[in-house]
């Protein structure tokens, strides 16, 4: 147990420094501080595809969510004029998705 105002001017500063120590004690910051040499050319690169990952997987779930409207409006109220964004939708989405994955793996 630490004792609090003994050394450090403000009590949470102990607390700071513990916690410093431990994180820096840690294998998983060791390993990596080991091996940011070798990543940090890469960062970009693996940053970027993780950021077009997002409406990669987000357009698969749109698909899904398409489906409920279309089913409702078109089948079920017979509206004739929400079909025509149907084929629209079919080519759209997943040309967007393609477009997505395409630049996510470059």
């Amino acid at each position: 147990m630490l004792k609090l105002g003994c050394v450090y001017p403000h009590p949470f500063l102990e607390y700071f420094i513990m916690i410093k120590k431990m994180i820096s004690e840690n294998q998983l910051v060791i390993n990596a501080r080991r091996m940011w040499p070798y990543i940090k050319p890469f960062w970009f690169r693996a940053a970027l595809g993780v950021f077009l990952t997002i409406p990669v997987g987000g357009l698969d779930a749109a698909v899904a969510m398409f489906m409920k409207p279309f089913m409702d409006k078109v089948m079920v109220d017979k509206q004739p004029h929400f079909s025509a964004l149907i084929p629209f939708l079919i080519v759209g989405l997943p040309s967007y998705k393609a477009y997505s994955n395409t630049h996510r793996t470059i």
